[in-house]
């Protein structure tokens, strides 16, 4: 959980902000402070629903001012231990609830101090003697504690929930009770206080059916404490989320926004008392038991969602199921494994929609445009689900400005920035919200952004397209007309070695041995990129397409030749083997001179050659050419072929 600091920031009920701006809720007041007794409540009822893995409470209040002045500032007290779990503080009129939320507010007083208070601003201040009805609901986060810690694999779980029997008051409280909602009659413990405490003369708790009553009780002064606590039973999953990260990317051109949902989830229920048995878990699967393990989870998704995916940190997940259709959509998930009481699960899912079903054109305004989503979304469950922060991230079009937002969820902060993607220039605009001790119930709230997307932004994205592919077209026909001559000496200035190798060979090894000829014809100049030196007077790096056979004869003279050398230590010049394609040959793979076939690949002839005197290799690559001709035939396929 997080700092009781962090925490007590998320209470404003109605939020609104521009771009560029950060909203945080506080109010620091003076360590000796303590709130004034301007007001009494006069009948109070408190509701506390443990149906799910949280607890909801639910304060209806009548209060009166007692002071002699107007008042319009109401405290509620909480400890400093649970002050860092509470979330989702709002405050109404129960008379008419249709009316926005009051502003909330956290007093910070005494960091160290065992109190903390809620400040409650009415619209209007509460005239001297009047009343007023207020409907106070807030979640309490981790409230249920598995008692025993630890179980076997199919026994039932039970957890304990503490609280106090009287209801947390900053004033002098006339007349309370305490109302508690189980999910089930099997109680074993459960705090029982004297009938001396009831203003009844009863017994408490007073029991009818899931109910739990504690009370009616007299005048109580402010700050009254009575710990009491229930152990029921709750064979369910406790599932919390210590994040979820959601991204709402909304696009234009293509009419689409894509949500995607990334949940961290950790399970709070008892432990395995041994280890995970596979063979117990299929036998119950038959006949389907109440577990503690999470086995599956259901998205309720917007009517028209598509293209559902389920991914954790191992890749896809395959156990999932999708229905769509006019009335809903629903996406159904199962877990790689079933979570117990102690592990964890982490995935994202996310879905695409119709972009006129979320975003319209605003009233009288062109380039003004009003997005309503979800604020998050999230699996729905039975047992409930809650999240220790919640982030939503609103990814807007390049060029969206003017950003205006509102939602009902209380939030800790808000801020804008840019969020770089594929060929923008700058980034888009985004809108970052942060919410913290949230519970599923607030899956349903709103979250309504209005900004403006100038008609010249529209076409930023295209024009960096096209300039970008305009851009790599110049620059391949700059660097295709390079001299490659002059490239060459720059990069490798040694590079003219590799056809020196053969001038640098003994003459009268070369002839020794029988040659084979390869004789250059008819080579355009605009192919004429690179010469070997004075010493030949051919140009034998060009475009090839196609090479011939010709006949073995022995050569001199300027004539460019290749030598034959069998590999052995005597030779001075070693390379390796010049390879020749079956294929190519026509027969086969049979040893078959190839007579003028057109090869259907480009492929290379390579030459490798080394200097037996400084030991530098090199390799030459000439591609099949119609201006080649090589002399000889597959019996020379093991030979090197030196200049």
């Amino acid at each position: 959980m997080r700092l009781p600091r962090l925490a007590v920031l998320a209470i404003a009920s109605l939020v609104s902000a521009d771009v560029n701006t950060t909203h945080e809720s506080r109010d620091i007041l003076p360590s000796t402070f303590k709130p004034a007794q301007h007001f009494r409540n006069v009948n109070l009822v408190r509701n506390i629903n443990l149906e799910k893995s949280y607890a909801r409470e639910t304060i209806n209040v009548v209060v009166e001012n007692v002071d002699a002045q107007p008042q319009s500032e109401y405290f509620l007290p909480f400890e400093q231990r649970s002050l860092g779990r509470i979330g989702g503080l709002e405050v109404k009129d129960k008379k008419d609830p249709e009316k926005a939320g009051f502003l909330v507010d956290v007093v910070e007083v005494d960091p160290y101090g065992s109190t903390q208070y809620y400040k409650i601003t009415f619209p209007s201040a509460l005239p001297s003697k009047e009343q007023l009805t207020l409907s106070i609901t807030y979640y309490t986060l981790s409230a249920l504690s598995p008692l025993p810690a630890q179980i076997a694999q199919t026994d039932k779980q039970y957890v304990l929930h503490a609280f106090s029997a009287y209801a947390p008051s900053a004033y002098t409280t006339s007349k309370q009770k305490t109302k508690l909602k189980l999910p089930g009659v099997d109680v074993p413990d459960a705090t029982t206080l004297p009938a001396e405490l009831n203003a009844d003369g009863k017994e408490d708790p007073q029991k009818q059916g899931t109910t739990y009553t504690y009370g009616p009780y007299n005048e109580l002064p402010a700050g009254a404490v009575q710990d009491v606590s229930v152990r029921y039973e709750f064979t369910k999953p406790l599932l919390h989320a210590t994040l979820l990260e959601r991204d709402i990317e909304v696009s234009h051109w293509g009419s689409n926004i894509a949500l995607e949902e990334r949940h961290w989830f950790h399970n709070r229920a008892a432990t395995l008392k041994t280890h995970f048995s596979r063979v117990t878990y299929q036998q119950s699967a038959y006949y389907n038991p109440p577990t503690p393990a999470l086995k599956e989870m259901r998205f309720p998704l917007t009517i028209g969602s598509m293209d559902p995916y389920f991914v954790d940190e191992i890749g896809n997940v395959s156990t999932s199921r999708f229905r769509s259709n006019i009335r809903e959509a629903n996406l159904e998930l199962k877990p790689r494994y079933p979570m117990f009481g102690g592990w964890n699960y982490s995935f994202k899912v996310g879905w695409n929609n119709d972009l006129k079903g979320f975003v319209r054109r605003a009233k009288g305004a062109s380039d003004q445009y009003v997005l309503k989503v979800p604020f998050f979304e999230g699996p729905k469950q039975a047992e409930g689900v809650e999240y220790e922060r919640v982030v939503t991230r609103v990814i807007l079009p390049e060029g969206a400005m003017n950003i205006h937002f509102e939602t009902t969820v209380p939030l800790v902060s808000n801020a804008t920035g840019l969020h770089p993607t594929f060929m923008d220039t700058i980034g888009r605009t985004t809108l970052t919200l942060t919410a913290i001790n949230m519970v599923d119930e607030f899956r349903d709230r709103d979250l309504i952004v209005t900004y403006e997307y100038p008609f010249a932004a529209r076409f930023r994205k295209p024009l960096v397209f096209f300039a970008g592919l305009l851009a790599v077209f110049v620059v391949s026909w700059v660097v295709g007309n390079l001299d490659a001559y002059a490239l060459r000496g720059l990069l490798a200035p040694n590079s003219n070695l590799m056809y020196n190798i053969g001038a640098a060979a003994i003459p009268q090894a070369i002839s020794k041995v029988p040659t084979q000829s390869v004789k250059m014809v008819n080579v355009p100049k605009t192919r004429r990129t690179y010469c070997k030196g004075k010493e030949c007077k051919k140009h034998t790096n060009h475009k090839v397409t196609q090479y011939k056979a010709g006949k073995v004869r022995n050569t001199g003279g300027e004539a460019q030749r290749v030598t034959t050398l069998i590999r052995s230590p005597g030779f001075p010049i070693r390379s390796g083997k010049r390879r020749y394609d079956r294929k190519q040959s026509g027969y086969g793979g049979q040893t078959k001179p190839v007579f003028h076939k057109k090869a259907k690949t480009t492929k290379k002839v390579v030459l490798r050659l080394e200097c037996t005197q400084c030991k530098t290799k090199a390799q030459l690559a000439l591609k099949r050419c119609k201006h080649f001709e090589l002399g000889g035939d597959k019996k020379t396929k093991g030979a090197a072929l030196v200049f």
